[in-house]
């Protein structure tokens, strides 16, 4: 009898293992590709806006806000990882004045094979909602940080892509 629980209470603790293991993998498939809205650096003119990243002191320092040139487009700049970028797939807008980017940290993707431990910059560049209301801040979303950009803020003199 003793030796049939024991054997019960392998069985059910390598079943147990087992299931866990394989609840425990990441996305399948290939990484991201960088899309067409999205370059290495920051835009031409940005210096004056962006802060000088510090993740360690300052954890939001790795993703900036601001608007382009005329307020039709913003940019979000992400610094990481320069051979495993933050990468932009698109961008859903959840209300006027809230858009949410679709995005990879391929740094963090368990597909990626070796990164680079540096603080390159990557510029995602994206319209800004038609009917935005300009009395209110525009809300941007991506990786799970909300960053609130201000109309009044002076823009780069930096022409959208």
């Amino acid at each position: 009898m003793r030796r049939t629980l024991a054997a019960l209470a392998v069985a059910i603790t390598v079943g147990a293992g087992a299931l866990m293991l394989g609840g425990c993998h990441g996305p399948a498939g290939p990484l991201p590709e960088p899309g067409d809205n999205m370059y290495r650096g920051t835009p031409p003119g940005s210096g004056t806006e962006l802060r000088q990243p510090d993740p360690l002191a300052d954890p939001d320092s790795t993703i900036q806000v601001f608007l382009l040139k005329g307020g039709s487009a913003f940019a979000v700049v992400t610094y990481g990882s320069s051979s495993c970028p933050v990468v932009s797939t698109g961008r859903t807008v959840l209300s006027p004045n809230h858009v949410a980017i679709d995005a990879v940290d391929t740094y963090e993707d368990p597909r990626s094979l070796a990164c680079t431990d540096d603080l390159a910059p990557m510029t995602h560049v994206f319209d800004v909602p038609p009917d935005a209301d300009r009395r209110q801040p525009l809300i941007i979303s991506i990786l799970g940080q909300d960053r609130r950009l201000s109309w009044n803020s002076p823009a780069p003199d930096v022409p959208p892509t």
